[in-house]
């Protein structure tokens, strides 16, 4: 049986990387040039798509859940090796 994956989109894994590197809603979404109940809306939204809470909302600063904590996580390793890769392919240089 084939399983489909929920599709988010990079401005989804920014808006999440956002509010983490923020602490706060009303400051990503200041960084992000849009209102905290619009982000909020979005954040609910993925979160519905993924199936998980990402986000315990309940406490201040934010604190992320575990399932949070895991796709951060493994979105930090995704960008290290992105970032990794553009180095490596600079040193290749013209062919």
């Amino acid at each position: 049986m084939t399983r489909i994956l929920p599709s988010i989109s990079f401005d989804d894994v920014r808006l999440i990387m956002t509010i983490v590197e923020q602490q706060n809603f009303t400051r990503a979404a200041n960084i992000l040039n849009m209102t905290q109940p619009a982000l909020s809306k979005r954040v609910s939204a993925l979160e519905h798509v993924l199936g998980v809470r990402l986000i315990d909302r309940d406490r201040r600063p934010i604190v992320l859940t575990a399932e949070g904590d895991f796709l951060i996580q493994r979105w930090i390793k995704i960008f290290e090796d992105i970032q990794g890769s553009i180095m490596d392919v600079s040193e290749v240089g013209p062919q």
